[in-house]
This record gives C-alpha cells, sequence and structure tokens, in this order.
C-alpha cells in the first residue's frame, strides 16, 4: 500500500472490527432491512469517509470478509435480489426520500400560512373592536348634545 492514508486507514478499520466482535454489537452497524451494515456509521467511528470503505480495495475485501462472516452468524441477511430489483428498491428509496422532503416543506408552508391567517385574523378584530368603540362614542355625542 503506497498511500500512507490508506494504510492508517484501513488500520483504523480493521482495529473497528475487531473492537466489534469484542464488544459482539454488530446489530447496532445493521441496516434496517439486515442486508448490509451502516458504512456511514462505521466511516464515522473510523474517521474516514464513507467511501473509503467502497474505494480502497483492501478495506473493501476487509469488509465483504466481516459481511459474509456476519451472515453466517445470521446478524445479517444475504441479499439475493437481481441488480435490477437492487436498482427498482434504490429508486423507490431516493423517490420516497424526494416525497418526504416534499411533504415536510409543504406542512412548513402550511403552518406558515396559518400562523400568518391567524394574526391577520387577530389585526382584523382588534381594528372591527376600535372601529366599533369609535362609533360608538360618536353616537353617544351626538346624543348628549342634541
Amino acid at each position: 500500500m503506497s498511500n500512507p492514508a490508506a494504510k492508517v486507514n484501513l488500520e483504523r478499520f480493521i482495529a473497528f472490527v475487531d473492537e466489534r466482535n469484542k464488544q459482539g454489537d454488530w446489530e447496532d452497524y445493521a441496516l434496517p432491512n439486515l442486508l448490509d451494515l451502516n458504512k456511514k456509521m462505521i466511516a464515522r467511528e473510523c474517521e474516514f469517509d464513507r467511501k473509503r470503505i467502497t474505494e480502497n480495495s483492501k478495506i473493501k475485501a476487509e469488509y465483504e470478509a466481516v459481511k459474509q462472516d456476519l451472515i453466517l452468524k445470521g446478524i445479517l441477511i444475504e441479499d439475493t435480489r437481481s441488480g435490477s430489483q437492487k436498482l427498482t428498491t434504490k429508486t423507490e428509496s431516493i423517490n420516497s426520500s424526494r416525497d418526504k422532503a416534499a411533504m415536510k416543506k409543504a406542512q412548513e408552508t402550511a403552518a406558515a400560512l396559518e400562523e400568518e391567517l391567524f394574526r391577520t385574523k387577530s389585526e382584523l378584530d382588534k381594528a372591527n373592536k376600535k372601529a366599533m368603540f369609535g362609533l360608538t362614542v360618536v353616537e353617544l355625542k351626538r346624543a348628549c348634545f342634541r
């Protein structure tokens, strides 16, 4: 390994794997569907970018070995889907994320509009009360001075 940073990253990953094996807490790093590990969480703990797991060939090989071991232990489930099925799932996930973002934005907009409507109604109510009070005072003055 000619790149010193790559060597350090590999050492960090191996130390991480050793610690997880000692602690026996791999379930904490499994994705909800149990088909893979959470690479982002692992990379954060190893103090390197997530892409190091997939771009550094030695880390990737170690990662795949760990994954196979976890499948054998029953912690992960082997992904038997075809490439097109995986792509469909990924596309659905992306669309779901976009839908959630759009829904959140719509909810925020609705909340802001409700708040603005409440303020406007309050201002209108105050203005109407002032106008009614003003008319009442004028009517009283007219009645007194007739």
